[in-house]
């Protein structure tokens, strides 16, 4: 009975002993991480990275911007379509301008503001934007065509499929009405 009794205090000092360790122990790696700011593992947010490595002396492409960041976070895995996104949003944002529009075979073509690129007298502006510009009388979609063509929009449609493009952006865009005679004009 002794025996029984002097193994159960001694099993109690022991578990009081590890559990003082642990809270010891504990405490001094908190202490050591706040002096030594190891806190969380800091991870740069996707935009702060691409905003890291982006050019801000001259134009660039999605894949450039791609290639920069795999060089400067090998650790990292880049997806092209997220820093596409994200240049889009850098685009609507104002950080960036878009100087040339995707077409086959080619991105488009970006620059930080201020960068001198040679940008079309239309900029990035979609084709329906283009449209509601020049729009400024009742037109046909033939007549808006040629126009839209004329005033060296970027594109790389022939006649006939921008007037195709023009007369479905016509129908289908709120933004424009029919007012006889085969004509369109803005509401």
């Amino acid at each position: 009975m002794l025996r029984q009794r002097a193994r159960e205090q001694r099993d109690q000092a022991i578990a009081q002993a590890k559990a003082t360790y642990e809270t010891a122990l504990n405490q001094i790696t908190a202490l050591e991480n706040v002096l030594l700011d190891r806190g969380k593992p800091k991870v740069k947010r996707i935009s702060d990275c691409i905003r890291a490595v982006m050019p801000t002396d001259r134009p660039f492409t999605v894949e450039d911007v791609t290639e920069l960041l795999q060089a400067s976070y090998p650790t990292r895995i880049w997806n092209k379509h997220v820093v596409s996104n994200h240049l889009t949003h850098f685009r609507q944002r104002g950080v960036i301008c878009r100087v040339r529009k995707p077409s086959r075979g080619h991105g488009a073509i970006y620059a930080a503001k201020g960068v001198n690129a040679s940008v079309s007298s239309f900029g990035d502006k979609t084709l329906s934007e283009v449209m509601r510009e020049l729009l400024t009388e009742p037109m046909r979609p033939v007549e808006l065509a040629v126009l839209i063509l004329e005033s060296d929009y970027d594109t790389n449609m022939n006649r006939d499929n921008m007037r195709i493009a023009v007369s479905r952006i016509l129908r289908t865009n709120v933004a424009f009405q029919k007012v006889g005679g085969g004509k369109w004009a803005l509401r």
